[in-house]
């Protein structure tokens, strides 16, 4: 038998798996068609898609997958599911369409995705999953993917019969959600819009509204550190405790930046039992910078020292980076005392003595997602510290800089920054970063 070199053995071997890495790029697999029959040979729908992509197999007029896959849209419009998608099992990036819309309706009855655990890394992005519904977790998303990007989503009328009404994250992955909004979602055990047992989480310039749950109205954490980062809570709902946050587990923690959180709701079926309007941590750790919470309701009937804007049970720590604004303190008076500024620079009001930011209605006041600007003399303005961000939620940035920071007032001129997720004036001759015009309500 004639025996092959081993030199030439590896240099076979190394040829053989380059070619093969040169043959297996990733696959574009694009969805031409609204319908969702299941059988459209003609055609590529939706479903079909994610079998190809999941299997590498041709389907209909979908083309095989190959490894990571992309999805992609050459239609808008609606598409009405009629039965549930298949979960997905490899990596994918789901991408709609740059300029129209492309609502996934689950019709109140089916989840759109699931990202089974350990299906590596996933994207998905510009679209609106609407009325999904699961008997689990996450009634439009659930995720065990290795990693997760969302990005310019809408996550609308989704229901679960467990926690993370939206979007359930149970999986080992670090996500990323940018520039989405979650509103009127409901979950029946906890995060209305968003649950929680993995990360870190990582949200800018998002915004939750409208949202309800028997805990964590919005959202709720049991693991992971979750980041906010330039987000909106408005009007989310707890018929127990945290109408917009709860932190539910020692180990987990939440840190937010430059946001707003107003106009949220605990103990909403006023029975008694609830706390923390606004935040809720009945164990675990919070830190505060730069963000409004103020404005928040407690229902709970008959309470003697009901706790709107912050309850903080049993805390591993809370920590104020300063320069936040916080109506009411009770129910977290040793963490932020009150004061007009305290000497941790927190603006902090009493039950005698609220304060109150003198927010704008939510609305749209540019930018991508709805948000809650301060009025034009809101004692927010100019009292915040926000160094080194480029922009605010909206994308406003001032065009002298390049950065967030707009002076109007000399108090805080080393700085400037307004508290909250929103940046000041509104005026048309200041413009977005990415070159659209502030639009005066």
């Amino acid at each position: 038998m004639t025996r092959i070199p081993c030199g030439f053995c590896k240099i076979w071997l190394i040829l053989l798996m380059s070619l093969t890495a040169m043959s297996c790029p990733a696959a574009v697999i694009t969805v031409d068609v609204l319908s969702d029959t299941g059988a459209a040979p003609s055609r590529c729908e939706l479903r079909s898609a994610i079998v190809a992509a999941n299997d590498d197999i041709v389907v209909d007029s979908c083309p095989a997958g190959s490894g990571s896959d992309v999805i992609e849209f050459s239609v808008a419009g609606t598409i009405v599911l009629t039965s549930t998608l298949p979960d997905i099992d490899n990596p994918l990036e789901i991408n709609g369409p740059e300029n129209e819309e492309l609502v996934i309706d689950g019709t109140g009855t089916y989840r759109q995705f699931n990202f089974v655990a350990g299906s590596g890394a996933a994207a998905v992005r510009r679209l609106v999953l609407s009325r999904g519904v699961s008997a689990d977790y996450g009634g439009c998303m659930r995720s065990g993917s290795t990693t997760l990007v969302i990005e310019d989503m809408v996550f609308s009328k989704c229901s679960s019969s467990l926690q993370g009404g939206a979007l359930a994250l149970i999986g080992p992955s670090p996500v990323t959600i940018q520039r989405s909004l979650f509103t009127t979602n409901q979950s029946s055990l906890g995060g209305g819009a968003l649950f929680a047992t993995i990360g870190p989480v990582n949200v800018t310039d998002s915004t939750f509204d409208g949202n309800d749950s028997t805990s964590g109205g919005a959202i709720q954490i049991t693991l992971p550190t979750i980041n906010l980062l330039r987000c909106t809570l408005h009007d989310n709902r707890a018929t127990s405790n945290g109408g917009a946050i709860e932190v539910a587990n020692s180990t987990a923690a939440a840190n937010i930046i430059s946001s707003t959180i107003s106009a949220n709701i605990a103990d909403s079926d006023t029975n008694g039992a609830g706390g923390g309007g606004g935040i809720f941590i009945s164990t675990g750790s919070l830190v505060l910078e730069n963000t409004i919470v103020s404005g928040n309701l407690d229902l709970s009937p008959g309470d003697p020292d009901p706790s709107p804007d912050i309850y903080l049970l049993s805390p591993q720590s809370v920590t104020s980076n300063g320069y936040n604004l916080i109506g009411i303190n009770a129910g977290a008076e040793t963490e932020f005392p009150a004061g007009n500024p305290n000497a941790s620079q927190d603006y902090v009001g009493t039950p005698g003595i609220p304060l109150d930011a003198g927010l704008l209605a939510l609305g749209s006041y540019g930018g991508p997602v709805p948000t809650m600007p301060s009025g034009d003399v809101g004692p927010v303005i100019d009292q915040g510290s926000c160094a080194g961000e480029l922009a605010d939620q909206r994308g406003f940035s001032n065009p002298d800089s390049g950065l967030r920071i707009n002076d109007l007032l000399p108090a805080n001129a080393d700085d400037g920054c307004d508290i909250g997720a929103v940046e000041l004036p509104l005026l048309p001759e200041h413009v977005f970063a990415d070159g659209f015009e502030v639009e005066t309500p």
